[in-house]
């Protein structure tokens, strides 16, 4: 959705308030970038004090004013464009013009030849299916392929998904939703292609598309909705207040990236919300700005399954599994406790490692080893420690 995460952590009702189980977002706030701020982030850090300031004395002009004007504007919407069913030749193309070949729901329109849809209403508003069925009955036991261009607009969320699922009985049944997309794709078209299943290869085929919470709103309105939820734990003192920033690498952009505890005041109403907020300067001032061209801003998955096998008296070799994408690179720790404190050493392998022989061992010791994966924005969580014990000890 592409309401921004600091705007959904205040879409609380007073009875969610009062419940103390709230998880925290750990993984964005294990590994901060930095935690001394620059002096453009001490002053973005005073903008969002000042915004939530704002929002606990249910100032609505005020809350807007320490937002990028254009914030507004942002609405999540779901692209499909040249859908193509071929097999050895096309057998049905459609560059979405109009909708003639279609049943719409509400919640599809035609824009600049495409459709799109922004998802408000019930399930079936969401549906985009094909008024008339293809007879694919002579394509049965080929390989048919559905094929088309999409791409989505608006900071959306991975639970914003377009699904697609096929007919052969002509509408009656259908198979189960088959995910295209989920969330934060891009705005560039991209292609899409699937292989029909045989079962529905007939002389009733049809398909559909089903749009699913692509439900975000005009900023505005947002803090409107937030605003009228948060009223009565105002009114009996509760606040929102942030603290702990820390500052990430900035956008290419020139966004900063800013993160920050979002707690719950008195203390014990609910466990602090880590939350991420971008900054944009207009006419030099800093506003809390559109989050949408998100950026993977997470250190990389762990590694896994570590095994360490004792070759020799000066040899152990270690293998584990690569769970990681868009590591930098593998650090291997070796210590001779278990809190890698005493005599710690470690070694760095290029990304995509899963292997390391270690030959500076001794005979007679006890040695701890543990795998990281780790990237510019910190280290993954560590493989479990497991111990070597050479011969001799």
């Amino acid at each position: 959705m592409s309401i921004p995460r600091l705007i959904l952590a205040i879409t609380i009702t007073l009875a969610l308030l009062l419940v103390a189980n709230c998880s925290n977002n750990n993984n964005e706030s294990a590994s901060p970038f930095s935690q001394k701020l620059s002096p453009d982030a001490e002053l973005c850090k005073q903008v969002i004090i000042d915004f939530w300031n704002a929002f606990n004395s249910y100032d609505l002009e005020k809350c807007l004013s320490y937002l990028e004007p254009t914030y507004a504007e942002v609405e999540e919407r779901a692209y499909v464009d040249n859908i193509t069913i071929s097999a050895s030749d096309v057998i049905f193309s459609d560059s979405c013009s109009n909708f003639s070949n279609w049943v719409a729901g509400a919640n599809w329109q035609i824009d600049n030849d495409a459709f799109y849809g922004h998802d408000n209403g019930e399930p079936t508003e969401g549906y985009l299916m094909l008024q008339a069925s293809l007879d694919m009955s002579s394509y049965s036991g080929q390989t048919v392929t559905v094929s088309w261009e999409q791409w989505e607009y608006g900071s959306l969320e991975p639970n914003d998904i377009l699904y697609f699922a096929f007919s052969g009985d002509n509408g009656g049944n259908w198979s189960d939703n088959i995910e295209a997309f989920s969330g934060k794709i891009g705005s560039t078209p991209q292609s899409f292609s699937y292989a029909i299943p045989d079962q529905y290869l007939t002389a009733n085929f049809k398909m559909r598309f089903y749009l699913f919470n692509f439900a975000g709103r005009s900023l505005q309105a947002s803090i409107e909705r937030d605003l009228e939820r948060f009223e009565m734990g105002r009114a009996l003192g509760v606040k929102l207040v942030p603290s702990d920033f820390k500052e990430y690498p900035p956008l290419e952009d020139g966004r900063l990236d800013i993160r920050y505890k979002l707690s719950i005041k008195p203390e014990g109403l609910q466990e602090d919300e880590y939350q991420m907020c971008y900054m944009v300067k207009l006419n030099g001032a800093w506003k809390i700005a559109s989050r949408s061209s998100d950026p993977d801003r997470t250190p990389p998955s762990g590694p896994s399954s570590l095994q360490v096998t004792i070759v020799s008296d000066n040899r152990v070799d270690l293998t584990w599994e690569d769970r990681s994408s868009g590591e930098t690179g593998y650090r291997v720790e070796r210590a001779l406790d278990t809190a890698f404190k005493t005599a710690l050493v470690s070694v760095i392998l290029p990304a995509n490692s899963h292997s390391y022989s270690d030959t500076t061992t001794v005979a007679g010791v006890i040695y701890y080893y543990r795998v990281f994966a780790f990237n510019k924005l910190g280290d993954s969580n560590p493989t479990r420690t497991f111990p070597a014990r050479m011969p001799g000890s």
